[in-house]
């Protein structure tokens, strides 16, 4: 008789725990509130360096599969990894892919979620073009703070909107051409507000 109730408690919290906690699929698509910004440097005479100053409006776009799960009531982690790209419309300055390990930390009240997260960035490859040329990037990463706001749109279904701020992006390159030294410096800090659509399952 014992043993009966041990197993139908288990079974109780393995279907509630499975009722709590689930996967999803995100998709979203945001836009920087700053501006990138590129310098380049050239030394042709060393005495006499000419100095360019781009800033670069951009766009990210990410798709992100995570699991969502209680550690106590009403607050949840939800981990996610993720694959984007980020670009402006001139496509003088892009990321693709770019890669993102997510922890937010939410609390979940009626009808909406809302917390706090870390994010951690990487990106294999940064292409940017400048009156010198193409110049690359490669192998670096960031971080992001930030917050999220998540709607219940339904068993299946929801929308959030989220504001990430980058930090640690900052960037320096050199490279030699017709004769002349060029230092490339790339500053990709400041804030992302995104919107986006959940898929639970």
């Amino acid at each position: 008789m014992r043993m009966n109730k041990v197993i139908g408690l288990v079974v109780i919290l393995t279907s509630s725990a499975l009722n709590a906690n689930e996967f999803f699929l995100d998709f979203s698509q945001g836009i920087s509130t700053g501006t990138v910004k590129l310098q380049s440097v050239n030394y042709v005479d060393p005495a006499l360096p000419v100095s360019n100053s781009y800033e670069i409006t951009t766009s990210v776009f990410e798709a992100k599969l995570g699991y969502s799960f209680y550690i106590k009531k009403d607050l949840f982690l939800e981990p996610s990894i993720s694959a984007g790209y980020l670009s402006n419309r001139g496509d003088s300055f892009r990321i693709s892919p770019l890669y993102s390990l997510e922890l937010p930390l939410m609390y979940r009240a009626s009808y909406v979620k809302y917390g706090l997260l870390a994010k951690y960035n990487y990106y294999p490859k940064i292409t940017t073009d400048s009156s010198y040329g193409s110049v690359v990037f490669k192998n670096k990463d960031s971080f992001s703070l930030g917050a999220k706001i998540i709607l219940n749109g339904g068993k299946t279904i929801d929308y959030f909107l989220k504001y990430e701020y980058t930090l640690n992006a900052n960037y320096k390159e050199s490279f030699v051409k017709t004769n002349s030294v060029n230092n490339i410096k790339l500053d990709m800090n400041g804030g992302y507000i995104s919107v986006g659509i959940r898929f639970k399952f």
